[in-house]
């Protein structure tokens, strides 16, 4: 019987591909096959990749995994993978016809279209713009000035809004049909959503368990503003801009709690689903639904992100204004919508209020436009970009007016952590060079590493999860060799971004050795979030290429081990890793509150305590504040003990066990006194407890 060839196998092995690449022949298959071999019908529609692409992945995690769990041994090992898998990126590329693997949803034509301006309204709105820049002028906001703020940004508002020209309104009795009607979409985003939520309010009272500092500047600030000083300079704080202070204060006086440090870590808990919700909207319009899904899951599991909001130094609105800015920015440019440029300037006038990491967010602005606007085939390209960057500079001049007033009234101390920033180590000359040298290896925040303090970061690893990190690699891999030329604009707006949303970290000259820094680096986030979750939603679609029985089973089982990986390692690195890391490194504040309030308990409520100064020693305004009485002044010095003496109730006082001074003092003056030594559950923070009777 004569031998019949078999047909050329389209879906070769790795080893069979890489056999018939280096030997010359065809590189979809094998010439011939000895045996026949059972093949699952393919789905229809559907492109054929799946062993390179999804070998290529595994690669990207194998790496990821080694960089952060063995950088010290096996870093080499893991950059082999990192090759390995970009090797295997191309073939996958070269395997598949190029329409087979989109990295990007299908093209939009920008065009703006004619706009109505109402020039009344613009009038009305510079005229209550000035009216609140004068009332201003005594150095605090009040009713009226807040009135006329409001009322110019409202008018500036009116006057460019485009209206809808018969555009039908939404049918939400449609909406809720379509959305019950889909059961798998409703129950993941469901649970979606729930996972998000606890993400953002767990063990929001004890993570993070002590207080500092900076956390008192802010807590004292929000407490300023509930109490009437309305004000928009507070250079007490690390973060001077007012916005974030008075987004706690609307919070927690919505909610009609009293103000706490709880209180403030809820707020800012709030704020993270706001960004959450945009993260959705941004991968939907970029990518599609199920990306927005997946990056909504992602950023509201992210500890990158919840770990400013925990910290309460001054980031916390950050995401909650970025966000929307961005999707309203990018949204504008791909669907021609003025109102939403519209929009996004507002917000990005607001997120200037809120923290000086938005300063670079007009320039992206900017740069993106000039990418979008400056294709062949756009229309009225200049008119067009003149009318944006007219239309960001009138709404930025009418709603920051009263705040400029603030800047230039102190220009010197609102820029000073900027130029601090620009002074030069000892001995070096070249702050172009360290500036560069910061740039790229702030490129390495997302997989190598950060240098982020204890209070909001955790140095020495990713700012990603790995699984999170590889599969961003994995996409800006696939982003870099995907894009086609009609997407190079998505592509060059993605890169210009995380370029400059990087410069805040990167400009840090005079500490380099603190760069990059997860606060200053937050923006970044968004975009690191966008394009894990897109490789996450490719995978999610070339498994389904795989010709196996069960294609079905196999990605749902896929994706959920993945997502369900992430969700469980950033929840160690925040319930564990962040957590113990804070307790170790701030003073046991919780206790000293704790040994006072049980002290106060015990004499009816009838007693008074101090916190004995030391150098470096606890704050004692944290104190007051952990026992609901911020008011309080427990702080005395040693030389001022005697003075002690008129206050004719019982007292206890808290000392540093190695203030010898403090404690000699208070046995001179109170000799009948009680010592004792408050055994904390960290020795290294024991303090001493010196009781008076009366």
């Amino acid at each position: 019987m004569e031998e019949q060839e078999l047909p050329i196998n389209d879906d070769p092995t790795i080893l069979e591909y890489l056999r018939n690449l280096l030997s010359g022949a065809p590189s979809g298959g094998v010439a011939q096959v000895t045996e026949a071999e059972d093949i699952v019908d393919e789905i229809p529609g559907q492109p054929k990749a799946g062993k390179f692409f999804l070998t290529s992945l595994v690669f990207f995690l194998l790496g990821q995994f080694l960089l952060e769990s063995f950088r010290n041994t096996l870093s080499i090992v893991a950059v082999a993978f990192f090759l390995l898998g970009i090797f295997l990126a191309l073939v996958s590329k070269r395997q598949q016809e190029t329409d087979s693997l989109p990295f990007w949803t299908k093209d939009v034509q920008t065009q703006l279209s004619e706009q109505k301006f109402r020039w009344t309204w613009l009038l009305i709105a510079v005229v209550l713009a000035i009216g609140a820049f004068l009332v201003y002028q005594d150095g605090k906001m009040n009713f009226a000035s807040l009135l006329l703020w409001a009322g110019s940004i409202l008018a500036v508002v009116g006057s460019f809004w485009q209206r809808s020209g018969g555009r039908e309104a939404p049918d939400l009795r449609e909406y809720f049909t379509r959305l019950v009607a889909d059961k798998p979409r409703l129950i993941l985003g469901g649970l979606a959503l729930l996972v998000v939520v606890y993400f953002q309010f767990m063990k929001l009272d004890s993570i993070p368990s002590e207080m500092i500092s900076t956390q008192v500047e802010t807590f004292l600030s929000v407490h300023a503003i509930r109490g009437g000083d309305w004000g928009l300079w507070f250079p007490r704080n690390v973060v001077s801009e007012p916005l974030g202070y008075y987004w706690a204060a609307l919070v927690s006086t919505f909610f009609g709690a009293p103000l706490s440090y709880l209180a403030l870590k809820a707020a800012y808990a709030l704020s993270g689903l706001i960004a959450v919700f945009y993260t959705y909207k941004l991968g939907k319009l970029f990518f599609d639904d199920k990306t927005g899904w997946i990056a909504a899951l992602l950023m509201g599991v992210s500890f990158w992100a919840i770990l400013q909001q925990r910290a309460v130094v001054g980031y916390g609105l950050v995401l909650a204004l970025l966000v929307p800015a961005v999707y309203y920015l990018f949204k504008s440019l791909e669907e021609d919508d003025f109102n939403a440029l519209l929009v996004g300037s507002v917000l990005t006038c607001f997120g200037i209020m809120t923290n000086k990491v938005f300063l670079v967010l007009p320039l992206v602005n900017i740069l993106v436009t000039l990418t979008y606007f400056t294709r062949k085939n756009q229309a009225n390209r200049r008119n067009a970009i003149l009318l944006r960057v007219g239309l960001g500079l009138i709404v930025s001049v009418i709603v920051l007016l009263p705040y400029l007033f603030v800047v230039f009234s102190n220009f010197k101390a609102w820029a000073a952590p900027i130029t601090t920033g620009f002074l030069l180590p000892q001995g070096s000359a070249n702050g172009i060079l360290i500036f560069l040298r910061n740039l790229l290896s702030g490129m390495g925040i997302f997989i190598w590493s950060n240098q982020s303090s204890w209070v909001d970061g955790l140095r020495n690893r990713p700012a990603l999860d790995w699984v999170s990190a590889a599969f961003f690699l994995f996409a800006l891999i696939l982003m870099l060799i995907l894009t086609k030329k009609n997407n190079r604009h998505r592509l060059l707006s993605m890169l210009i971004g995380m370029v400059l949303f990087l410069v805040p970290s990167a400009i840090n000259l005079a500490f380099p050795a603190e760069h990059p820094a997860l606060d200053k680096s937050l923006p970044l986030l968004l975009f690191a979030i966008l394009l894990a979750a897109r490789g996450m939603s490719l995978a999610y679609e070339q498994s389904s290429t795989l010709r196996i029985a069960t294609v079905k089973a196999w990605k749902y089982g896929l994706t959920a081990v993945i997502l369900i990986l992430v969700v469980f390692i950033n929840y160690q690195l925040i319930t564990e890793d962040y957590a113990v890391q804070f307790t170790n490194s701030a003073w046991n504040t919780r206790e000293m509150a704790s040994a006072i309030a049980n002290f106060d308990e015990g004499q009816g409520g009838y007693s008074q305590g101090y916190i004995v100064g030391y150098p470096h020693w606890v704050d004692a305004r944290a104190i007051a504040i952990l026992q609901g009485k911020p008011d309080e002044n427990l702080s005395i010095l040693p030389e001022n003990i005697e003075q002690t003496v008129e206050t004719a109730i019982p007292k206890i006082f808290l000392l540093n066990p190695f203030d010898k001074e403090g404690i000699g003092k208070l046995q001179s003056v109170y000799p009948q006194g009680l010592i004792t030594t408050y055994q904390s559950a960290n020795p290294d923070k024991n303090f001493v407890i010196y009781i008076v009777g009366q």
